[in-house]
């Protein structure tokens, strides 16, 4: 059975997809793991703070959701993928950032798919966290 946090992420895909193949534009879903380090803040903390950093790197119609545990959704309309690849910069700069405030080095992990990934929101959710690669330690 899967999380209310995963339905809400597969169903808000499913609404993006459907927008972006009525209007022939441009849709990359990016799935972000981000671990909570050893020396860290509380769990609620830390989730708050990683889902400002996240939510800080994105532009206004871009939504991010936490998919459950330690994985992020981004849900990115009108972006192909090389968009999602600036915003995986971007990410990773600001999470460098928050690993210096919080003092550990701070793993994350990327996996970007496309509206043609998969026919609905669950496939084009599964593929991009199979195509999750984890980036240089922060």
């Amino acid at each position: 059975m899967e999380s209310p946090k995963l339905r809400r992420c597969v169903d808000a895909i499913d609404r993006e997809l459907s927008r972006a193949r009525r209007h022939g534009h441009a849709l990359s879903v990016l799935a972000v793991e981000v671990p909570r380090p050893e020396v860290c803040p509380e769990e609620d903390t830390w989730e708050a703070q990683i889902g400002a950093t996240l939510r800080t790197s994105a532009r206004g119609a871009d939504q991010f959701l936490p998919a459950g545990g330690d994985r992020w959704l981004a849900i990115l309309p009108e972006t192909p993928h090389e968009g999602a690849l600036h915003l995986v910069e971007r990410i990773t700069r600001r999470v460098g950032d928050l690993a210096e405030r919080v003092g550990a080095p701070i793993l994350l992990a990327f996996g970007i798919a496309d509206r043609h990934a998969a026919g609905d929101g669950e496939g084009v959710l599964r593929t991009a966290e199979t195509r999750l690669v984890l980036a240089p330690s922060l």
